[in-house]
């Protein structure tokens, strides 16, 4: 049987377009020629093109994204896993399931108010379907819409409650997707350091306004950065920098604003995809 090199690619959506589709378009096919050649076959996993509407109604995003990483790892041979890290620290989701036994402790930590607004997002019982058994959010209809959560509330609820658990387990409640995925993909990973590649992307004169919104993350609620986004996404640069030494590829473009359909100058992508490419 061929061997398989599943490939995930892990970043922020926006602000790596260019970037995707010029390895969709001129390394992927590069590197599936090459594993051809030695018998065996190249599949770059992106999910960022295919998840569906259902899937992100559902929440769902999140737990496709981790599962096809672990496949990743189960399945296929190294190198499995690559970064691209630039400005955006990224969507940062209400957890899909909390397992029960988080459940217990976070209403326990919980005042009456914050207990009403978890309450109220997940459905009442358990799917004791699941191993452990958790608490599922509801779907984006029905109650959740004839409520009128606001995500951010119950996202602000769930961090008062899990402050006091340990670090390792407040990843879910303070975490973007993309740190989560990058947790999994890379931290929790013993070969990490011998395979896993990040590329990290600095913009010359980005400016920090809602000019640059695909690029950074702008809060168009209060006309401003996310709060504490930028600490958060500093420390995850430097914990990467930190575990993967010698795998950090760093490059740098110039912010055209309006100049530019792409906001941003490409005359980095060509060095950019020749790294990359002998990098796998």
């Amino acid at each position: 049987m061929n061997r398989i090199f599943r490939l995930f690619i892990s970043s922020t959506f926006s602000d790596f377009m260019l970037e995707r589709e010029a390895l969709q378009t001129r390394v992927f096919p590069r590197l599936e020629d090459y594993c051809s050649s030695k018998g065996a076959k190249f599949l770059a996993v992106d999910l960022r093109w295919g998840i569906t509407e259902a899937a992100q109604g559902e929440h769902d995003t999140l737990r496709i994204c981790l599962d096809e990483i672990r496949r990743s790892q189960e399945l296929s041979p190294r190198p499995n896993f690559a970064v691209l890290l630039g400005n955006r620290y990224g969507w940062e989701p209400i957890p899909a399931r909390i397992p029960k036994d988080h459940w217990d402790r976070l209403l326990g930590n919980a005042n009456t108010t914050d207990q009403k607004t978890i309450r109220v997002a997940y459905y009442p019982k358990p799917d004791t379907n699941s191993i452990p058994p958790a608490y599922v959010l509801r779907h984006r209809e029905g109650d959740w819409d004839s409520n009128q959560l606001a995500e951010l509330s119950v996202c602000d609820a769930l961090r008062r409650c899990a402050v006091l658990f340990k670090e390792s387990e407040q990843l879910p409640y303070f975490s973007s997707a993309t740190h989560q995925e990058i947790v999994l993909g890379a931290m929790e990973t013993a070969d990490a350091k011998q395979h896993v590649h990040v590329y990290v992307r600095t913009i010359q004169d980005l400016p920090w306004t809602e000019e640059a919104k695909a690029y950074i993350d702008w809060d168009s609620k209060i006309s401003a950065l996310v709060p504490g986004v930028a600490e958060r996404l500093k420390r995850l640069e430097l914990e990467l920098r930190t575990k993967l030494p010698g795998m950090v590829r760093d490059y740098s473009t110039v912010w055209l604003g309006s100049k530019d359909s792409n906001l941003i100058a490409d005359t980095f992508l060509e060095d950019f995809c020749e790294q990359f490419y002998k990098d796998q």
